[in-house]
């Protein structure tokens, strides 16, 4: 049986495709912080150096707030630059800028996490190890700027699916339950859970039934 509570990978965000975040310089030192979209610009404020640094790798996929705050320490950054940098990325999360990284320590990237209809806030469910999880009978997987991701009209969130591995537990949750308990890939147990928060997935009772199946607005 697999320790589902260890080795998780941690959450990591990037900007969602088609934003960049640009830096000109500001007053006094500072460097002003923009959100680009084509032609398009939204000013975010005036930041210290380190914290500015620290946003515009975004870019690359930053790990949560503790690491973003790290970056403005180790680039110099004192508790005000911190605390500006975290003020802007919980802007960004609020306002839908950002999706989330679902990677294996080495890189390997297997999922993403977007919300569609903000403000929504990220979380992971909180899935008994030995419940048996099924696929919502709404999910569905279409295209979406080339790539293969999982919706459903009952959803806040888009989930892309970025690796074979993804695929497949998709394909598994179609065709019967699976327990977390079972998934031996640790970035496989927190996709789960990101299925059942995002309300794609849920865990079935003792009738293999989904709450949504007992639910008559949904039936």
């Amino acid at each position: 049986m697999t320790d589902t509570a260890t080795h998780e990978p941690p959450s990591r965000w990037r900007l969602r495709d088609g934003l960049r975040l640009v830096a000109e310089p500001g007053a006094d030192g500072t460097r002003r912080l923009a959100l680009e979209r084509g032609e398009q610009r939204w000013m975010l404020g005036d930041l210290g150096a380190a914290a500015a640094d620290a946003l515009l790798e975004l870019g690359a996929g930053v790990a949560g707030a503790d690491a973003l705050s790290a970056a403005v320490v180790a680039g110099g950054g004192g508790a005000a630059d911190v605390a500006g940098a975290l003020h802007v990325f919980e802007r960004l999360r609020t306002l839908a800028c950002l999706m989330e990284v679902l990677e294996d320590a080495d890189g390997t990237l297997h999922a993403t996490r977007e919300v569609m209809m903000p403000p929504v806030p990220a979380a992971d469910a909180s899935v008994r190890p030995d419940a048996p999880v099924r696929l919502s009978r709404f999910a569905f997987i279409a295209r979406h700027e080339g790539r293969a991701v999982l919706e459903s009209p009952w959803s806040a969130w888009r989930i892309g699916l970025e690796s074979p591995a993804a695929g497949a537990l998709i394909t598994q949750l179609m065709a019967k339950p699976l327990q977390a308990e079972r998934l031996p890939d640790p970035a496989m147990r927190r996709l789960l859970g990101w299925l059942v928060a995002a309300e794609l997935a849920d865990a079935v009772d003792g009738d293999g039934l989904l709450p949504e199946d007992r639910d008559p607005d949904r039936r």
